[in-house]
């Protein structure tokens, strides 16, 4: 079960909780984050494993866009996923 509204209004600081329902074999290593810019809501959110949260490389021209010369705060909000899970917590909202 997650609670929160959904990841798009999720403020700074604020996590995805897991509670009854979420089960051990959901457990992997893809997390789901976000980037946004101070000031800003959140602008990103995708699904990684290892680094790929902090990396700036491989995102969109649009994302190049908007986050050039700005500060950008990458947040993991929710970890120990698998793939398809991570996925579904992405595109949730």
């Amino acid at each position: 079960m997650i609670l929160a509204h959904s990841t798009s209004q999720l403020g700074r600081g604020m996590k995805i909780r897991f509670g009854a329902g979420f089960c051990e074999e959901d457990a992997g290593e893809y997390y789901v984050y976000t980037h946004s810019v101070a000031g800003h809501w959140v602008f990103y959110v995708g699904k990684g494993k290892g680094t790929r949260y902090t990396e700036m490389g491989g995102r969109s021209k649009h994302y190049s866009e908007f986050s050039r010369g700005k500060t950008v705060i990458k947040e993991k909000v929710a970890e120990n996923l698998t793939e398809d899970l991570a996925a579904c917590y992405r595109d949730w909202e």
